[in-house]
C-alpha cells in the first residue's frame, strides 16, 4: 500500500470517529495525553506519531457496538459488557487493513491489557505489553476517570491520580510522566 492511500484510510477513520460525539471527544483527549506523555518519556518523532495516532484510534472498534450499550447511563449487564470488551479487537482489524504500523494496531488492540493480567482481550500481564499500549492504557482510563460519562460523573484529577498510583494494574511510570506533563501544563496544581 502507498503511504497515500493509507493516511487518507486513517483520516477516512478519524472522520467516522468524529461522527461519534462521545468517542471523538475521548479520542482527542487520549491522543493529546498520549502524546505528552511520549514527549515525556522521550519517544521520538516517528514513535510520537504513531503513539497519536493509537490514542486518536483506539475506541475505533466501538462504532460496530450498539450505542444504546454505549450510552447506557447504568450498570451494564454481563452480555453488554462482553460486547463492550470486543472492541479492541475490532479496532485492530480496522486499523490493520488499513495499513496503519504494527504498534499502532498492537496498541489499538492492548490497551486494555492490565499489568497484573486482569485486562482483555489476550489476558496480557507486565512488560508483555507495549510501552505504546501501556501509555494508551493510562491516558484512556485517565481521561475517562475525569470526565462525565452517562453513568457517573467526572472526579476530580487529584482523585484520579491517587486511585491509578494505588493501582497495580496502570504502569506507574507512565502515570508519572503523565502528571509531570499536566502539572507542566497546567501548573503544579492539578486538582
Amino acid at each position: 500500500m502507498n503511504k497515500e492511500f493509507i493516511v487518507d484510510s486513517q483520516t477516512a477513520l478519524v472522520t467516522i470517529i468524529e461522527n461519534q460525539d462521545l468517542i471523538a471527544q475521548h479520542s482527542r483527549q487520549v491522543a493529546s495525553l498520549c502524546d505528552l506523555v511520549g514527549r515525556i518519556v522521550g519517544f521520538k518523532y516517528e514513535e510520537l506519531r504513531q503513539l497519536y495516532w493509537a490514542g486518536l484510534l483506539h475506541d475505533i472498534g466501538k462504532i460496530a457496538i450498539s450505542k444504546s450499550i454505549l450510552e447506557k447511563p447504568g450498570r451494564l449487564s454481563a452480555e453488554e459488557f462482553s460486547n463492550v470488551k470486543m472492541h479492541p479487537r475490532l479496532g485492530a482489524n480496522m486499523v490493520e487493513t488499513i495499513g496503519c504500523a504494527s504498534s499502532v494496531v498492537q496498541a489499538v488492540r492492548s490497551h486494555h491489557e492490565r499489568l497484573d493480567g486482569s485486562g482483555y482481550p489476550d489476558r496480557l500481564s507486565g512488560g508483555k505489553i507495549s510501552i505504546m499500549s501501556r501509555i494508551v492504557a493510562v491516558a484512556d482510563v485517565f481521561e475517562a476517570m475525569t470526565s462525565d460519562r452517562p453513568y457517573r460523573k467526572a472526579l476530580p484529577v487529584a482523585v484520579a491520580f491517587e486511585e491509578l498510583e494505588q493501582s497495580d494494574k496502570y504502569d506507574q511510570e507512565v502515570l508519572a510522566a503523565l502528571q509531570k506533563g499536566l502539572a507542566s501544563r497546567y501548573g503544579e496544581n492539578l486538582s
